[in-house]
């Protein structure tokens, strides 16, 4: 940590697509598609004319999705090789697109952390919210992404509308199932978003009499609320705020335990600077963690 700390660490944030081709009903992009992108061509020779003028430790990609298709993120990964640029980057990537081939190609072209949004790990709220992924799917990705050596985050959001007991439940149990494939969970409480399907269509997905809140979460400031709404036959909204927090706070009494770490991000970035293999970054990791604890 003392040479974490004298050293510094700069990572340059870098973003080269716009929408998102998938149609996840709380997400903006949801009514925004994929819009944009730049060819791997151009991403490689920003990505060199950057490291070159700065020396960054990493970059951290702000895409919604790096891997909008295999031949996309093949093709940019190649690149990055065939180039010889020895960078570190991280981004979120979904299930789709992903297999144990392109992971370890992500990782030789400088990949060292993707985060994916599983949200749920309910079948009922995965169909209810379009995310077309299957579990099981998502298991065998986070198991290869493990195995090429890139550490893995998993988006989970609390407090879907209907949410049910059940939902939480099996949600808290794949992350136990999967833990040790797992290295961070995201926790998010859910939020209706304006402009995504679900706020523009809500009768079709069973809520009710939006408006305006404008606030943040009482227990974790980080989450800010919107919009307010009605379940239609279920809980109305202060009753549903109760439910969101009843949601994120068994999720993480359950699996969130050492999962936060006020310098994650850029220490992430300086253990992979130092250590070739997963197997050492992590337990560096977890030694810094357990004294921070």
């Amino acid at each position: 940590m003392k040479q974490f700390q004298k050293t510094g660490s700069l990572l340059l944030p870098y973003r080269f697509t716009r929408g998102c081709p998938f149609e996840c009903i709380f997400c903006i992009s949801s009514t925004q598609r994929l819009s944009h992108a730049l060819l791997p061509d151009e991403i490689v020779s920003h990505l060199e004319s950057l490291q070159g003028e700065h020396h960054p430790t990493g970059f951290f990609f702000l895409n919604d999705t790096i891997n909008i298709s295999k031949k996309y993120i093949m093709d940019l990964c190649d690149k990055i090789i065939a180039r010889k640029l020895k960078i570190l980057w991280s981004d979120c990537a979904r299930v789709d697109h992903l297999d144990q081939e392109t992971l370890f190609k992500m990782r030789e072209a400088g990949c060292i952390r993707l985060i994916y949004g599983m949200e749920t790990a309910s079948p009922r709220l995965l169909k209810y919210i379009n995310k077309k992924i299957e579990l099981k799917d998502l298991e065998n990705v986070l198991r290869w992404t493990d195995e090429a050596g890139i550490w893995s985050g998993v988006e989970v959001i609390g407090g879907f509308p209907h949410e049910k007991q059940e939902d939480i439940e099996a949600t808290i149990s794949f992350l136990k199932e999967n833990e040790k494939y797992i290295n961070r969970i995201y926790l998010n409480h859910f939020d209706l978003r304006g402009n995504s399907v679900l706020y523009n269509s809500p009768e079709r997905y069973g809520i009710k009499r939006i408006f305006r809140v404008d606030e943040c979460t009482e227990k974790d400031f980080s989450s800010y609320v919107e919009y307010g709404f009605d379940e239609a036959d279920g809980l109305v909204w202060k009753d549903k705020v109760k439910q969101i927090e009843f949601s994120i706070q068994a999720i993480r009494e359950s699996c969130c335990r050492g999962h936060r770490f006020f310098t994650d991000e850029h220490l992430l970035f300086f253990l992979y600077s130092h250590f070739d293999h997963k197997d050492d970054v992590k337990s560096v990791y977890l030694k810094i963690l357990k004294n921070h604890e």
